[in-house]
């Protein structure tokens, strides 16, 4: 008798293993499903961040400033922030 109550406990083990092994694997599923969800959705981000900056830097200059090209939107601006630092650096002197 005592051999098949220890035979039963051996096989209650056994599927109590079996059980848990597939809820683990069923729980890993899912959260590498969640995983492979999240990366989809920050490549498809990355993917709208990119095409709005490329759209902005294409039109930017020519909605803020028609008729110029870059290069002198940007020496007037790089004028304008020394005009605007060495003003600062000359008010905090005083």
């Amino acid at each position: 008798m005592s051999r098949r109550v220890m035979a039963q406990g051996i096989e209650v083990q056994r599927r109590w293993i079996r059980e848990v092994k597939i809820r683990v694997e069923e729980e890993r599923g899912g959260r590498l499903a969640k995983l492979d969800q999240l990366s989809s959705e920050l490549k498809r981000l990355e993917r709208i961040a990119l095409d709005n900056s490329t759209y902005l830097d294409e039109n930017i200059f020519r909605t803020l400033v028609p008729g110029s090209n870059v290069l002198s939107v940007l020496a007037r601006a790089e004028y304008y922030m020394n005009e605007k630092d060495l003003s600062s650096a000359a008010a905090r002197g005083s």
